[in-house]
């Protein structure tokens, strides 16, 4: 079954044919491309954690190659990652902190599935790239209504304002702005390949992990 944008029933059904490793291998990709958005939060807000989550996903990956559980390791991982997230009152200088928020709460729950397995906890990573490409692309609609002269185009003044838009019509521009097809293009491909790798080799595990890698953006386009 083919996953679509906000569709998290679908993608978690797809979630419980997979493995556990699978699983994780799935949510870990997805973590890639989020990162990217907490890097930039960080140098803006001069938060000294982007380190820590990039560790804490390289032992993602570390644990889908040895296929061994750290248990302790995991669980003071998750608490540590759990510090990192921002919060609107932690920050002045980043307009990135709901991006920030949702790339480390990823981490966090791919680091959770690595020791539960739930395939709920795969749909909380898509959700958290779901919900950044409805923050961003919203957040971009509503600077170009404030913007309107200077920065909108003549093709998105025909389409008009965005905040003159109803909820349908935002959610459809949405779901076919480029960034929510590309994102949507890579969960598809990956889910396809994971389902026609049955043992995760180290050939095939970096594969995944650069694929996911776009110039060093994130799913946004931030970096």
């Amino acid at each position: 079954m083919k996953l679509e944008y906000l569709q998290l029933d679908i993608l978690e059904e797809e979630a419980k044919t997979l493995s556990p490793y699978h699983k994780i291998a799935f949510a870990a990709s997805i973590c890639e491309r989020l990162l990217p958005n907490y890097y930039i939060f960080a140098r803006e807000s001069d938060w000294n954690t982007s380190s820590l989550l990039r560790n804490a996903l390289d032992e993602v990956w570390l644990l889908l190659e040895s296929k061994y559980i750290y248990e302790v390791k995991l669980r003071q991982l998750i608490i540590d990652c759990e510090q990192a997230i921002p919060h609107d009152h932690d920050n002045n200088f980043s307009e990135y902190v709901s991006e920030a928020r949702y790339a480390a709460a990823s981490v966090c729950y791919a680091l959770e599935l690595c020791l539960e397995g739930n395939s709920k906890l795969v749909r909380m990573v898509a959700d958290c790239a779901y919900e950044t490409l409805w923050i961003y692309l919203n957040w971009q609609g509503e600077y170009l209504d404030d913007n309107w002269e200077n920065e909108a185009s003549q093709e998105q003044k025909k389409q008009g304002k965005w905040e003159e838009k109803s909820l349908e019509e935002q959610e459809k521009i949405i779901i076919n702005h480029p960034f929510t097809v590309r994102e949507m293009t890579k969960e598809n491909e990956d889910l396809q390949r994971l389902k026609e790798t049955p043992i995760l080799t180290e050939e095939f595990l970096q594969w995944l992990r650069i694929s996911s890698n776009n110039d060093g953006k994130s799913l946004i386009d931030l970096s």
